[in-house]
């Protein structure tokens, strides 16, 4: 079944890429109209964007607390195999006048589905609250939820061009920017300069190609609103995995310090969602009914001592060395990490809340995670190894201590996670490659991030590249404490990365982190 969405997924991203073009096209041929092509625009982008986990959220709600009527089911079945249906015949035709014919029948079968839907909220409205608030909400709508200097920014990528959608409390904006020659060179090498601890010498380079991306994303000619202090990026595709926080302002200047240089995070607080949708889908909810505060693990792996299996050079480090939190190539060893004992504890002592509980070594254990005990906490951090599978996605994980006496490995796999049950405001992922994955063009990335929000959070902290040990303990700490002084998730990541900033700390030993949700 996944597998099947998946395919229908990238066919129907092929069409409603079209039809944005086309609602931008007819949306400035037009000055009464163009509002709905604008409005159109979002909502056939929306269409194309991490719509298979907000309907496995959906549905996932619906098993859980209630039993759907038959036919309901079978209506929706309907709807859904009559729109792949169209959207594949849309492929297949290349005569203009029918493909309009069919643009037109797509259309119509939508609106159909949004009776049926209206139908079901009146008469079946628990049913519906649980079932459709997959429903991509209306400008006005998510407008409605923006505090004042809050934007969101959404891209949308074209075979030659990017579409922007801006929204705020009182703007509405729509528009479109050729990709530059330059700009598929520029996300290279920015990804790859920004994610290397070995290339962090190449400073001038690295502000090169972050100043071409910068305007690329954001050009001239397609401003943020004025009053904009919070920033929500909703990437598409590829761009999911850059941090847009150390994208350059304007032109590097050759002698300044990194700290001095013009950087996003210095304009804005930064963070990022899926989609439109599915934003608003978590600012709407409820905060977490959880009862107690934070609950933290780093199995540290101090206490794995069989010399026997490991290559001796494998425990030395030179004072230059970094120390990574992710898998060893050694499936019987990992090095230990002994800033992650000292990240819990840290972060503890900064929330000072009496329900808060620090597991550590053998203590950090997959089954003790698997429990139902997670569920009563508001905030779950986990500090240690990871690895990202970008071929099958749900085989990313995170490592805990094993549990033998009850069959656990200690390997926390995505596929495990998609089945425990959390009710978090914020799980936080300070390992190695926790936001990467499988890019899966329309949906997004597949990996442990996108099973966290399946088993209940409303944000989560992930990282996009190799972290060090000690500077991911220096950030989560300082991020923790600025929490703990009342900040909120984003704003405290904004000010812990300017905290390294203005040390002079290069953007891989704090870029990584980013903050996806609320």
């Amino acid at each position: 079944m996944f597998t099947d969405k998946v395919a229908l997924t990238k066919t129907t991203l092929k069409t409603n890429t079209q039809i944005v073009n086309i609602c931008y096209r007819l949306a400035n041929q037009t000055n009464e109209d163009s509002l709905i092509f604008v409005n159109k625009a979002l909502f056939f982008s929306e269409k194309s964007k991490s719509r298979i986990l907000l309907d496995q959220i959906a549905e996932k709600n619906v098993i859980v607390k209630l039993k759907m009527p038959e036919w309901i089911y079978e209506a929706e079945r309907n709807y859904r195999f009559t729109i792949a249906k169209l959207h594949m015949k849309l492929n297949e035709e290349v005569e203009y006048s029918k493909r309009i014919s069919i643009y037109a029948d797509l259309f119509d079968i939508y609106r159909a589905h949004e009776t049926l839907i209206d139908s079901i909220k009146t008469n079946y409205p628990k049913f519906a609250e649980l079932m459709y608030d997959t429903k991509i909400p209306e400008v006005a709508e998510v407008q409605n939820t923006l505090p004042a200097g809050t934007s969101i920014r959404s891209y949308m990528l074209g075979d030659d061009e990017i579409y922007i959608f801006d929204i705020s409390q009182n703007t509405f904006r729509f528009d479109t920017v050729n990709f530059r020659p330059d700009f598929a060179q520029n996300f290279a090498d920015f990804k790859a300069l920004i994610s290397d601890a070995e290339k962090q010498d190449y400073k001038h380079a690295l502000l090169e190609k972050s100043y071409g991306l910068y305007r690329q994303l954001f050009p001239a000619h397609i401003p943020l609103p004025a009053d904009t202090k919070r920033l929500i990026i909703i990437p598409d595709d590829s761009l999911a995995l850059i941090p847009f926080e150390a994208l350059l302002t304007e032109q590097p200047r050759p002698n300044a310090k990194l700290k001095d240089q013009e950087l996003l995070i210095n304009k804005y607080t930064i963070s990022y969602a899926p989609s439109v949708s599915m934003f608003y889908k978590l600012i709407t909810e409820k905060q977490s009914s959880a009862t107690k505060d934070v609950i933290a693990f780093a199995p540290v792996f101090d206490y794995l001592t069989d010399a026997s299996k490991l290559n001796p050079d494998s425990l030395i480090l030179s004072p230059n060395d970094l120390l990574y939190r992710s898998l060893s190539s050694n499936p019987d060893y990992n090095k230990p990490l002994p800033n992650t004992k000292k990240e819990v504890r840290n972060i503890i002592r900064a929330v000072g809340k009496t329900s808060s509980a620090a597991y550590m070594q053998t203590a950090a254990n997959e089954s003790f995670v698997k429990s139902d005990q997670l569920a009563d906490y508001k905030i779950i951090h986990f500090a240690t190894h990871a690895n990202t599978n970008s071929e099958n996605p749900e085989l990313s994980r995170i490592e805990l201590a094993a549990d033998t006496l009850h069959g656990e490995d200690g390997f926390l796999h995505a596929a495990e996670i998609y089945g425990l049950t959390w009710d978090a405001d914020l799980v936080t992922l300070s390992a190695c490659e926790t936001g990467t994955g499988k890019i899966i063009s329309g949906e997004g990335v597949m990996g442990l991030s996108r099973a966290i929000f399946y088993a209940g959070s409303r944000n989560v902290i992930a990282t996009l590249w190799q972290v060090d040990d000690t500077k991911s303990s220096e950030l989560m700490t300082s991020f923790y404490k600025y929490y703990a002084n009342g900040q909120s998730f984003p704003d405290a990541l904004r000010y812990a990365k300017l905290d390294m900033l203005r040390n002079n700390e290069h953007p891989f030993t704090w870029a990584g982190y980013v903050l996806v949700g609320q």
